[in-house]
């Protein structure tokens, strides 16, 4: 079979490598795959090193706030989506893929009408929560459902966001435990020589450093309360802005400073093997003050058998049994979060024991084999449902 992806960042973070192992394990079972980019970037040479094809389009047109929020922001979105078309026909037409995947819903649904238009198979993959934008998420959806054969949404509360339908699955991401059971004790010896952290207790939050979205000046005000108390600890920020948030990363560290943490918290940036960090963890953190979707940092965490501390919105709560596999708390509360990782930092039986359970969760609901086999029977069943379809206009 062969499968075209269209894609919204060429970052590895999040969606970008559920999109890496997805498309790795289609190319060895033997399908024939490639890869739409708006930008080349890291995600690129990744992809292109697991034998897929990656095609530049710099005119894919992809939505921001900014578009949403004004009229001539829509305006030029309905436009590049016109330029655009005619660039995915072209391609459609020479590739002549089996079936279409578009890999987030902030991927205007270009793809889908010219698949329809082909009568191509369409998946929509909607990664994302769009609440805020009220009529115009509520006109938007319309046009994914128009488009897209199946929308898979990757928790409950994405799935939420659409009407009832036939049409909508719920598809959690998932992550291959194979990936954290590679970790070697030296790997782990090494990325805690690097940071001059041997013989403390860590406590980590992983991700994109963007302020209020992830929370990082959360996590950074509950390190300040739990200073005197616990001053072995050490609290690490690992990732980095994205380009053109780098005024976030010199905010994070202003506050560091300004509330004398700099022997407390360590900002490693973005580091090559994030599964060194999980295992390297005592704890993990999923400060996001605003929903966050689904979570891959919180599955990834719990598939290296480490309790997670995350805030009860979005997907997380799908995520976290609380209590039992981690703890969940109020976002942007800095006492609530400094009041659950004392807990934990204080009875390591707990913690270990909280661990175990969430391996055990992981296992159970988001090990990637599972969601890979549902991904292929969606795939299935969608071919079937268009092979007896006529071609649609628009």
């Amino acid at each position: 079979m062969t499968i075209l992806f269209i894609h919204h960042i060429a970052d590895l973070y999040g969606s970008s490598r559920s999109l890496l192992r997805l498309t790795s394990a289609l190319v060895r079972d033997g399908d024939q795959v490639y890869v739409v980019l708006q930008e080349a970037g890291p995600l690129k040479g990744a992809l292109e090193s697991a034998g897929i094809k990656v095609i530049i389009m710099p005119e894919l047109p992809t939505l921001h706030r900014s578009r949403l929020r004004s009229p001539s922001g829509l305006i030029r979105l309905l436009s590049d989506s016109m330029v655009a078309r005619r660039s995915m026909l072209a391609l459609m037409n020479r590739l002549q893929p089996d079936l279409v995947h578009t890999n987030s819903a902030t991927v205007f649904p270009v793809a889908g009408m010219c698949a329809r238009r082909l009568n191509i198979p369409h998946i929509h993959h909607t990664r994302e929560l769009f609440h805020e934008f009220g009529i115009v998420w509520r006109m938007y959806r319309k046009l994914l459902q128009r488009y897209s054969d199946r929308i898979l949404c990757n928790s409950e509360a994405v799935a939420r966001q659409f009407p009832a339908s036939s049409e909508v699955f719920r598809l959690y991401n998932a992550y291959p435990v194979a990936e954290c059971q590679a970790v070697t004790e030296e790997e782990i010896r090494g990325f805690l020589r690097r940071y001059k952290l041997g013989g403390n207790l860590l406590v980590g939050v992983i991700g994109r450093i963007k302020l209020k979205r992830k929370g990082q000046e959360t996590f950074v005000e509950a390190a300040a309360i739990l200073r005197n108390e616990f001053p072995s600890v050490k609290y690490l920020i690992i990732g980095a802005p994205f380009p053109g948030n780098e005024s976030h990363l010199i905010q994070i560290r202003d506050r560091i400073r300004q509330l004398g943490l700099e022997q407390y918290v360590e900002l490693t940036g973005e580091i090559e093997n994030p599964q060194v960090a999980y295992a390297a963890l005592d704890i993990v953190v999923m400060a996001s003050g605003t929903p966050e979707p689904f979570g891959l940092v919180t599955i990834e965490a719990m598939a290296a058998g480490k309790p997670v501390v995350g805030t009860a919105i979005g997907g997380t709560p799908e995520i976290i049994e609380d209590h039992q596999t981690g703890l969940l708390i109020p976002p942007n509360d800095p006492e609530a979060m400094a009041k659950a990782l004392g807990e934990l930092l204080r009875d390591p039986a707990r913690r270990e024991e909280m661990g175990r359970q969430a391996r055990r969760r992981f296992l159970e609901r988001f090990e990637f084999d599972s969601f890979y086999r549902a991904l292929r029977q969606h795939y299935r069943e969608v071919r079937e449902i268009v092979g007896s379809r006529p071609p649609v206009s628009v």
